[in-house]
């Protein structure tokens, strides 16, 4: 059976079809609203750092090169982000916030910007958040301290201190947009199958 592809049949094909698309729709968009909604708030408290100890040297191997000066590899980024990403920071954050009597979760990302970092730390509470962002540089020059990592102490300087948790914007509207894409396109699909094997059932080969 030769099955050619015609535009106005396939609208034509949709638009036989459009309530069920229209319900399978709404339900996924409306499913995916009130998951969002209902959902716990997600608060964010953000630090700018400062890094330390970077400088810019003469060396012998800038002379042979004719360069005069050389910035010498800095690695402050890299360690704190280890550290502060560690094992050893999150059992010292949960030891110390243990007592919190609610679903207690935390989580630090960070953003490297010119001469410093960007940290931002989520959890389920705007003050909790901020008390974890301020215990993270604490135990951060704690742990810098105990390994002696740095010969610069304290590692970095806080240029933007946490403040309390803001929330995080749950984009409610993007999430709807996308959960009812994704089966729009799917039902589409599975139609124009279903009406090609129709036909080839119907005619043969």
């Amino acid at each position: 059976m030769n099955y050619d592809f015609n535009v106005f049949y396939y609208i034509k094909l949709l638009k036989k079809w459009w309530k069920a698309l229209v319900i399978i729709v709404s339900m996924s968009m409306f499913l995916t609203m009130g998951k969002v909604l209902l959902k716990p708030n997600t608060y964010v408290s953000t630090i700018t750092l400062l890094m330390m100890g970077e400088t810019t040297t003469t060396t012998y191997v800038g002379h042979l090169l004719g360069v005069g000066t050389l910035s010498l590899p800095n690695f402050s980024r890299d360690l704190i982000v280890g550290i502060l990403t560690s094992g050893r920071m999150d059992k010292d954050v949960r030891e110390q916030f243990k007592s919190y009597n609610k679903n207690f979760w935390w989580k630090v990302e960070t953003y490297p910007v010119s001469a410093g970092l960007n940290i931002y730390i989520s959890g389920p509470d705007p003050a909790l958040t901020e008390k974890i962002a301020n215990f993270c540089i604490q135990d951060l020059d704690k742990i810098n301290v105990a390994l002696d990592l740095t010969p610069t102490k304290p590692m970095v300087k806080v240029l933007d201190a946490p403040g309390y948790g803001a929330p995080v914007n749950k984009q409610v509207l993007r999430k709807m947009l996308i959960a009812g894409i994704f089966p729009f396109l799917v039902s589409c699909f599975c139609i124009f199958f279903m009406d090609y094997f129709k036909k080839l059932k119907r005619h043969g080969p």
